[in-house]
């Protein structure tokens, strides 16, 4: 079928179909640039939980006491046993050592300290900060939920106006071309399928990304008391490898004490 609009009409339609066309497509790239960015985020935020959690299972001496420790509040422990058990640097250590007057005490102080910062970078990890006062936060929710509108919008555009039919609705308003497509006999049907399939958007797949997914953790003083018993009971048969641990950390606190400006 040959359309006879005049020039500028033509012109001023197909600019409309371009804009439409390119335009969702660049909103589209434009939202997975963000989600890239934001993601790069996040792993960073994943490292400080994984070192946090790699400081309570370092007081916690071994393995066995790690996951009997997470067992007593009750939370599976798989995902914080793979965290590397060390002394990690100052930004996840104490500026000073909690204060008790036994060594037992201090033991029962430092764990508490440490699985209270840990609790924290779990929230904030899955939840975002509390107060939502950072709007370059980012946080494990919200990734989610980015996944899932750029996939919507993924679909949207892979099931509406394909390549194939722009070059079509193109084709058709162009007089010389459809001329041309008469001599030669050529169309576009043989490589309609080709060209969308090419040119088609494919969904992000959440899980691929192997993000952590650290369970939720009880607010401290809702576990106080499972933690103090916990740490009471264990400490008599480790105390000897506790104490030479307690004496590292304040070795540390001590020389990152020193190198504050």
């Amino acid at each position: 079928m040959h359309y006879d609009f005049s020039e500028p009409m033509v012109d001023e339609v197909m600019s409309d179909v371009a804009d439409n066309f390119f335009g969702s497509r660049r909103e589209l790239e434009d939202m997975t640039e963000i989600f890239g960015s934001y993601l790069i985020k996040l792993r960073e935020k994943e490292d400080e939980l994984a070192e946090r959690a790699g400081f309570l299972n370092w007081l916690l001496i071994n393995a066995d006491t790690v996951s009997h420790f997470y067992e007593a509040i009750g939370v599976n422990p798989t995902e914080f046993l793979m965290a590397e058990s060390r002394l990690p640097d100052k930004k996840i250590i104490p500026e000073e050592m909690p204060f008790a007057f036994t060594a037992k005490g201090e033991f029962v102080k430092i764990v508490l300290w440490a699985y209270n910062a840990l609790q924290k970078a779990c929230y904030e990890h899955i939840n975002g900060y509390p107060d939502n006062s950072d709007c370059t936060d980012v946080y494990y929710k919200m990734l989610l939920k980015m996944a899932m509108l750029i996939n919507k919008k993924i679909c949207n555009i892979n099931t509406g106006i394909s390549p194939c039919c722009v070059l079509d609705f193109a084709r058709r308003f162009s007089p010389r071309s459809q001329g041309k497509e008469h001599i030669t006999g050529g169309t576009l049907d043989g490589y309609a399928f080709s060209i969308d399939s090419k040119l088609a958007y494919q969904p992000i797949a959440f899980e691929s990304l192997q993000l952590k997914s650290y369970p939720e953790l009880s607010e401290q003083n809702t576990v106080i008391s499972e933690i103090t018993l916990f740490c009471e009971k264990n400490y008599p048969d480790k105390k000897d490898e506790i104490r030479k641990r307690i004496a590292d950390l304040k070795r540390r606190i001590r020389i990152a004490s020193r190198r504050q400006p």
